[in-house]
């Protein structure tokens, strides 16, 4: 499920009473407080957009965590030194990505969890030149047991898909991408660092990538990356 609006901090418009604007000099003076229209419309809008996502969502068009093919790295990159608390943010990545492309025709593809690499990107498309793309920033981290665990994995998910309903990207189903990314850090848990403060940040990322100046989303990707990173 979908973590309600109000139940993830920061995301909620705040309802309060908006100040009355400054007079003019010789303006008339009002006894009447101007109502928060425009915050109760950002909250309502919110809401809105999250029902449509969930009803688009839970529709079939979503990808699903079953139907994703895996590709193994051959021979495993070398990794740096993961009990360092020196680790750059960013700038290190493990050996496999995750990657699933999405066309207006064709709805979501099976999903890829494949070596990282490059992705090829046309220079006319509309996440370079209008920006059309969200993110999320996620953490997982190594426990004394050795287990790897995410922090509130679920919030990042309902928040990354609200951002791609704004955006007129595609929608997904939060639980299938949350199980997607707990398969990818699996199989790449060995470039978790272990010193205190570090992480293994995640950043799964929704882009437009059609080849076609203008604002009409026909093509887009999902994609996430792990880097092993320092406290930050």
């Amino acid at each position: 499920r979908l973590a309600p609006l109000t139940s993830c901090p920061g995301l909620t418009p705040t309802l309060a009473a908006v100040p009355p604007p400054a007079r003019r000099p010789g303006q008339a003076s009002s006894t009447t407080t101007a109502p928060p229209y425009c915050y109760a419309a950002m909250a309502l809008r919110a809401r809105a957009l999250g029902r449509a996502a969930r009803q688009h969502a839970r529709s079939g068009s979503s990808f699903t965590a079953a139907a994703a093919v895996e590709t193994r790295r051959p021979s495993p990159r070398t990794k740096p030194d993961l009990t360092s608390a020196s680790l750059p943010f960013g700038r290190i990545f493990s050996d496999h990505q995750l990657e699933i492309r999405w066309t207006l025709e064709g709805g979501w593809q099976a999903p890829e969890l494949c070596p990282q690499r490059d992705i090829p990107t046309h220079p006319a498309s509309l996440g370079i030149n209008h920006g059309v793309a969200c993110f999320e920033g996620m953490k997982a981290f190594a426990g004394a047991d050795g287990q790897v665990r995410l922090f509130r994995p679920e919030l990042n998910m309902a928040r990354l898909l609200r951002s791609a309903t704004r955006l007129q990207l595609p929608a997904f189903e939060p639980a299938e991408l949350q199980q997607l990314l707990a398969r990818l850090i699996s199989i790449d848990a060995a470039w978790c660092p272990t010193a205190p403060g570090s992480s293994l940040y995640i950043r799964p990322v929704v882009t437009a990538t059609n080849g076609a100046i203008g604002f009409k989303v026909e093509e887009a990707m999902l994609t996430a990356v792990l880097a092993p990173s320092g406290s930050f």
